[in-house]
Order: structure tokens, then C-alpha cells, then sequence
């Protein structure tokens, strides 16, 4: 099982994510919300409907309420305030002026808002999408069979409507745009957790089995060399034992660093599991993967180590045949790294020979 892949362990990350980015948007758009009701306030102010100015006003100081509540983690709250103050706000201001003032059109930017949100399920969003939609008719209904009760001039009422008809699509492009660059962020690091060493930084073994594969894909397409140096710790276990745990982390941090020091950019280096540590060389022979494999010993050997203890690595190198599969391939790397471990370790060693090493690609010029 050395080679078979998990399903995706990344799943309670991604809805912790998907949460985040919902509250991360809301929190984005409150204030906008709030600027809208302050330019109404002014605007009302300026017709003369000062009624309408303050309580656009009161609305504004709601979305401040409601914009701190989402900084200060207090998410249910916000929520419930939020479908006060967006239906509520449509509602009276729809009754006051008409249903030709155009303030009906906020309730629709509830829809995205309510199919988004975490942690509901399918049901409690049709649910409330209904009831959502029976609000909406019953205020067309309502709005439609009864006469404004401060209505202002037609003129006036016109710019009202194409304010809020600008307002609500620049707050759906701006609610868009703000979600899929927050969820952009999100799902970069989602991807990162999914393929990196936590501890080293260096790509993780999910990572490098997605690297190997495509290096072998395109050796069998290219006819290109790809090699494998598989290294491993020379008495960690003594290491975490004498010198505690804390310590054999620092040693795997600083190998992971050596390795990636000695490498070129276009190679991949990975924690393969525990003290062990993958290294993916395409376009590279033997030959040069033997260079790569003693340059990264050497440094080892010669490096400042935590305690001002020597640490030193194991290594074995193979290269892949182009009639042979991943596993096979590193398994030869495995079995050169054991040898090297019985003959005294610190040291690096080559695969064994193959039967037709002829047929094996050699290695271009590696800068």
C-alpha cells in the first residue's frame, strides 16, 4: 500500500474555508451597504424628506452595528440583524414612497447571501428562499393596492429608482467579485495544506506522487532521463529518543533545507514519510543524480547541526526504466538506501545495475 492515494483529507478544511470566505465577504460589504443608506440620507436631506434622512440614517448606524458585530466574530447576530435590516428596509422604504421608488430591488440581493452562507442545509435554504419570494409578492401586492405614505415628486421619485437600480447592481458585481477573490485566496491555501510538509515546507507525498507521475508520463512521451535520490536520517530515531522530539524536528527542518539547496528549481524535493526524503530529478542520469545525492551528504556531513551534534543521511539513487512503473522505480532507490545503511551509512549508493543499462536515456547538461 505503499503507493495508494486517500480521498481527499482535505474536506473539513474546505468548509472551515468556505465559512471563512462567506464572513470575510460580509464583512466586506457591510460598510457598502452602510455608505448606500448615507447617501440616501443625504439625498432625502437634500429633497427635503428629512423623515427619510434620519431613518436612512438609523439604518447606516445598523450597518455599523452589523459590520462590527462580523469583526468582533459574532457572526449569528450579524446574520439575524442582516435579514432585519435588508427586508426591513425594503419593506418601509417600498411603503412610504411606492413600489415605483425601486427599494424592493435590495430583497433580491438576499438570494446570493442566503444560498452561500455555511452551515445550512439544503432544506433551511429552499425554506427560507420561499419565504424569501412570499415576502417579495406580498410587498408587490401591498405596495401596488395602497397609496404611498409620504410620496415626493415624480421627477424625484424617478432618480430614486435609477439609484437604486445602479446601487443594486453595482453591489452584486461588488458581492461577486469580493466572494470569488476571497475564495481565490481560499483554495490557494487549500491547495498549499494539500501538498506541503506541514513541518519542512517541502511538498508532501501526495505532491510528489503527482510530480513523479507526470516526469514519467513525459519521459515515456520524450524519451527524457528522470531520477530518484530517496535519503534517510541516519539514527533519527536515537535523535528524538537522546535529544528529544523537539530537536528531531529542527534536524528534518534543516535536511529539508539542505536538500533544497543542492537542487535545481525545476526539481521537486519531498518529505517522503518520517525521517525519509524524496527527491524527483527529471531530465537526469545517474551519473549526475550520484553528483546531486553526494553534494547533499556532504553538506550534511559538514553542516551545524542542533546540540553541535553531527547529524548524516543515507542515500540511494535509481533511475526509472521506461518498461517499469513509480514504485518499482523508488523501490530500487529504497534497496540501494538499506545497502547503504548495513555497509556503515553516511554514504551514498547507486542502484543496482540494470541487466540492459544500455537502454537507459542519458543525462543532458544539468545547470
Amino acid at each position: 500500500m505503499l503507493f495508494s492515494r486517500s480521498p481527499a483529507a482535505g474536506h473539513l478544511a474546505s468548509i472551515a474555508f468556505r465559512g471563512r470566505s462567506y464572513w470575510q465577504v460580509l464583512t466586506r460589504v457591510a460598510p457598502v451597504a452602510g455608505a448606500i443608506h448615507g447617501t440616501f440620507a443625504l439625498l432625502f436631506q437634500g429633497m427635503g424628506a428629512s423623515r427619510l434622512a434620519l431613518g436612512n440614517l438609523a439604518f447606516t448606524a445598523l450597518w455599523g452595528v452589523i459590520y462590527g458585530l462580523l469583526r468582533g466574530r459574532h457572526n449569528r447576530l450579524a446574520v439575524l440583524l442582516l435579514w432585519v435590516a435588508i427586508p426591513g428596509h425594503s419593506l418601509l422604504a417600498t411603503l412610504v414612497l411606492g413600489w415605483d421608488s425601486g427599494f424592493h430591488y435590495y430583497v433580491l440581493l438576499m438570494v446570493p447571501v442566503m444560498f452561500v452562507s455555511p452551515g445550512r442545509q439544503n432544506t433551511t435554504r429552499v425554506l427560507l428562499g420561499t419565504l424569501l419570494a412570499v415576502f417579495y409578492v406580498a410587498l408587490d401586492i401591498s405596495a401596488r393596492r395602497t397609496v404611498p405614505l409620504e410620496p415626493i415628486a415624480a421627477g424625484a421619485l424617478d432618480w430614486v429608482r435609477f439609484f437604486n437600480m445602479a446601487s443594486t447592481f453595482f453591489v452584486l458585481g461588488y458581492l461577486a467579485h469580493v466572494y470569488f477573490g476571497v475564495v481565490g485566496v481560499a483554495e490557494g491555501h487549500l491547495r498549499a495544506l494539500a501538498t506541503t510538509d506541514s513541518l519542512t515546507g517541502l511538498a508532501n507525498r501526495r505532491r510528489i506522487l503527482d510530480v513523479a507521475n507526470y516526469e514519467i508520463q513525459r519521459g515515456r512521451r520524450e524519451g527524457t532521463p528522470l531520477s530518484f535520490v530517496l535519503g534517510d536520517v541516519d539514527h533519527f530515531k536515537r535523535i528524538n529518543d537522546g535529544r528529544g522530539h523537539e530537536t528531531g524536528d529542527q534536524v528534518l527542518m534543516a535536511m529539508a533545507g539542505v536538500l533544497r539547496s543542492v537542487v535545481r528549481e525545476r526539481d521537486t524535493v519531498a518529505r517522503w514519510g518520517g525521517e525519509e526524503f524524496l527527491v524527483v530529478l527529471p531530465e537526469t542520469g545517474l551519473e549526475e543524480a550520484m553528483r546531486v545525492s553526494e553534494r547533499a551528504r556532504l553538506a550534511m556531513e559538514n553542516g551545524v547541526w542542533p546540540d553541535d551534534r553531527p547529524v548524516t543521511m543515507t542515500l540511494g539513487v535509481s533511475q526509472w526504466r521506461p518498461d517499469e512503473t513509480l514504485a518499482e522505480a523508488v523501490a530500487r532507490a529504497d534497496e540501494a538506501l538499506y545497502r547503504g545503511k548495513h555497509a556503515g551509512r553516511n554514504r551514498s549508493v547507486l542502484e543496482r545495475p540494470a541487466v540492459q543499462p544500455n537502454s537507459l536515456p542519458s543525462s543532458p547538461a544539468r545547470r
